[in-house]
């Protein structure tokens, strides 16, 4: 009987080490697990972290030569009322315009915004059509 017992608490030990083995490769794989999800979140969230920055870049970009444009335009055409105005004045406000459009251009440029956004984030991110540009007729 003595060896009976001694055999079986073998067992018993044998058994209770395959359990905790058991155990504890489940907890790493379960742990692994929840690793690689909240990598795979994180990531996700990155990426488009990333696409709102390269959007938000490239329309800011857009907005900028758009204002760029309309103030050049603008200034176009009060210098065009001011010499119907005055036309003895035309070669000085034609002077001044080449001075304020290079004041403009220095402040403000008119710049490439798809190579801007693509130097700066790989890709040029493709936007939805803006509401004023939908084709309504004035």
């Amino acid at each position: 009987m003595p060896n009976r017992e001694v055999h079986l608490k073998r067992w018993q030990a044998v058994g209770a080490l395959v359990l905790l083995t058991l155990a504890y490769v489940l907890a790493i794989v379960l742990v692994q697990r929840e690793t690689q999800h909240r990598t795979d979140a994180n990531r996700a969230l990155i990426d488009f972290q990333v696409k709102q920055r390269a959007e938000l870049t490239y329309t800011s970009c857009l907005d900028q030569n758009e204002r760029h444009d309309a103030t050049i335009k603008r200034l176009d055409e009060v210098l065009m009322k001011a010499i119907e105005n005055d036309p003895s004045r035309e070669g000085a406000l034609r002077q001044t315009r080449g001075s304020t459009v290079f004041l403009i251009e220095a402040l403000a440029p008119h710049q490439n915004c798809e190579q801007i956004v693509l130097d700066r984030f790989g890709y040029v991110p493709k936007l939805p059509p803006s509401p004023d540009t939908s084709g309504d007729e004035e």
